[in-house]
């Protein structure tokens, strides 16, 4: 079985991409490069942060990402690479997955 290529981990957090630049790699419809579909449902996740709760494999190469708010509560779609970007960086204060501080993730044995 290959493993599978992901950009992100569980505990990364993520912005969906708008929809203006989700929409422009469609190829046809909502359907994206990958196979994977962008319905009009899923535009009120567009422009928001998440964290990366689970990784799930789909047809073996490609992952799924089951992502979060930061307050918890589950999103009700799956979303892949070509939907997300990355925040690149986490401030020292900021809460991650599970109510951590990044302070304390980066202060670990210390």
């Amino acid at each position: 079985m290959e493993q599978m290529n992901t950009r992100f981990l569980p505990g990364d957090k993520v912005t969906v991409l708008p929809y203006s630049e989700i929409s422009a790699k469609f190829v046809r419809g909502c359907k994206l490069p990958s196979g994977c579909m962008f319905p009009n449902v899923m535009k009120d996740y567009c422009e928001k942060d998440y964290i990366v709760k689970a990784v799930r494999a789909y047809c073996e190469e490609l992952g799924f990402y089951a992502l979060c708010t930061s307050q918890g509560e589950l999103v009700e779609w799956s979303f892949t690479d070509e939907m997300l970007e990355d925040i690149a960086s986490v401030s020292p204060g900021t809460f991650v997955d599970g109510g951590i501080l990044f302070d304390d993730i980066m202060n670990f044995g210390e």
